[in-house]
């Protein structure tokens, strides 16, 4: 049973992990899809059918999020990695998408609230007015909103479009538009001439056989009877 439990945590580990690479293929399987299922489950429990799951707990909503979120940045990383990009752009991004919608939701309502408290009528105001006329943000959380919701459909639409390099780069092998699962080989190439050690075997086979091959017969030549060789003057 260790033995199952230290395998079963290895692929654990090569799933989470933003080492490698990731084909168009596989980042479709385990990041745009999987994606895509959570925001339309979310959409139909909350908005389309809130009597059908409100009898639900709130784990079946947090778990799959929480999986899928312990697996994003290392998928979105290996893809940029197959297009030979280091990914750290990405990085460096990556905390704004939850910090400018939380810095949106602070401007929006808790600000207010807060200056409200404080004896800012034009607060409380505000405040009354969003609650008997309906919620509507105002320019500069609709622009971080915006801001968010551009670059993560960008970085989605750009890493699921472009292809990979061809060939293994700096960041590991090729992966032959294989899905990248733990314990799961990627695809066999298309093209076996484009292997690094089948070419070098190849070499070596030729090596060996160059070698092996008997050195030509070197044949002496003598001069013709009656020449001039040896010859006395007159």
């Amino acid at each position: 049973m260790p033995v199952f439990l230290g395998a079963v945590m290895d692929k654990l580990n090569a799933w989470v992990s933003s080492e490698g690479r990731l084909s168009r293929k596989g980042y479709l399987q385990l990041f745009v899809a999987p994606f895509a299922a959570l925001i339309l489950f979310t959409w139909l429990a909350w908005v389309a059918a809130p009597d059908l799951f409100g009898g639900m707990p709130a784990a079946l909503f947090t778990l799959p999020w929480l999986a899928f979120l312990a697996t994003a940045d290392a998928q979105n990383i290996k893809r940029w990695h197959d297009l030979g990009v280091s990914g750290a752009l990405y990085k460096f991004a990556r905390p704004f998408v939850v910090l400018l919608p939380v810095g949106a939701m602070v401007l929006q309502f808790i600000l207010p609230s807060f200056m409200a408290m404080s004896g800012d009528y034009g607060a409380l105001a505000f405040l009354i007015s969003q609650d008997l006329g309906g919620w509507h943000f105002g320019p500069a959380p609709m622009a971080m909103f915006a801001v968010t919701i551009v670059g993560v459909i960008g970085n989605i639409a750009w890493l699921s479009a472009m292809p990979g390099q061809s060939g293994p780069n700096s960041f590991g092998p090729d992966p032959m538009s294989g899905v990248q699962l733990p314990g799961i080989s990627a695809a066999a190439p298309a093209d076996a001439n484009n292997d690094p050690v089948k070419r070098a075997l190849a070499d070596y086979q030729a090596r060996l056989a160059q070698q092996a091959r008997p050195a030509a017969m070197v044949t002496q030549v003598r001069p013709a009877p009656g020449g001039a060789f040896g010859r006395k003057r007159a």
